[in-house]
């Protein structure tokens, strides 16, 4: 039996919804498709119809547009990580079958990063593999060493922003509307992940690049089904790849934290140490309902 499911109006363009990917802060984010031409699309589109969700999905906008011109000289790779605008936000510019509208901004589907890292934390409560928690740990400081040397922070290293791609163990980030400039500026808050900040920033400290990878760290602990704030672990992790991250995400607001790339390499001794040349290990997460083609 065929269900019919809801349609909206974004910029003149028909969608079908098929489902809700997440909720954030402002937004509610859905998988979409548009009939003609077929194309699966990613709806973000605000709770409230208020000024401050508009702007915030602007910002967003901005700050994408600035890391596509900059990274132009980058490679490809971390481009292909990035949300793809399809249609810019605006006032009013989604509109539901019921007449009610809101801002929206439209990006492209990316498959395959479905899940972030709330989704496998309540996949894997006890936590996640150490050999799974090494490439998690280290795709993530990829992007953020990237990201860095755009000259941009992220601000937002929360378990809500890192999405994760199983099959082909991929980390890609979202959240990109609070990324500032690095040493000038105070982030905003996201007050339900206050335990993922460094005590600097929470005491109203300018955001650094090591404040990232603090975040980062704290973020990994999460989904090693550990604390964010004391480093407890409910199960055993190889010692030094344990008390690595643990001293970055435990004293990252006092000890000296290296750069992103520089911990990237620290991470692949010490697991090169606990489990020997790099392989690649199979990581699964519980299947979801199959998601429709274009």
């Amino acid at each position: 039996m065929n269900t019919r499911r809801p349609r909206v109006t974004a910029h003149g363009t028909p969608y079908e919804l098929l489902g809700l990917l997440g909720e954030g802060e402002f937004c509610d984010v859905y998988l979409a498709r548009r009939p003609d031409p077929l194309q699966l699309v990613v709806i973000k589109a605000a709770r409230e119809p208020s000024h401050a969700a508009l702007v915030n999905l602007q910002m967003e906008a901005r700050v994408l547009a600035r890391l596509w011109e900059f990274q132009a000289t980058s490679g490809d790779y971390f481009k292909s990580l990035l949300p793809e605008p399809v249609a810019a936000a605006a006032e009013s510019n989604l509109v539901f079958e019921d007449g009610t509208a809101t801002c929206a901004e439209v990006y492209r589907w990316r498959p395959g990063f479905s899940f972030t890292y709330e989704d496998v934390r309540r996949a894997y409560p006890e936590g996640i593999d150490a050999r799974a928690a090494v490439w998690f740990f280290k795709r993530s400081l990829d992007t953020l060493a990237w990201l860095h040397k755009c000259r941009m922070v992220h601000t937002a290293a929360i378990p809500a922003h890192f999405l994760v791609n199983p099959l082909e163990h991929g980390v890609a980030m979202t959240g990109f509307s609070r990324c500032i400039r690095p040493w000038l500026e105070q982030p905003r808050l996201h007050e339900a992940y206050r335990a993922f900040y460094p005590k600097e920033v929470l005491e109203g400290g300018v955001f650094k690049p090591e404040h990232d990878i603090v975040m980062a760290a704290r973020s990994l602990f999460y989904v090693c089904g550990g604390s964010p704030t004391t480093g407890e672990l409910p199960r055993e992790y190889p010692g030094q790849l344990a008390d690595l991250i643990r001293s970055i995400a435990l004293e990252g607001s006092k000890a000296l934290i290296p750069g992103a790339s520089e911990l990237l390499l620290k991470v692949d001794s010490v697991a090169r140490a606990a489990f020997g040349p790099s392989q690649f290990h199979r990581f699964e997460m519980p299947a979801r309902q199959a998601l429709p083609q274009p």
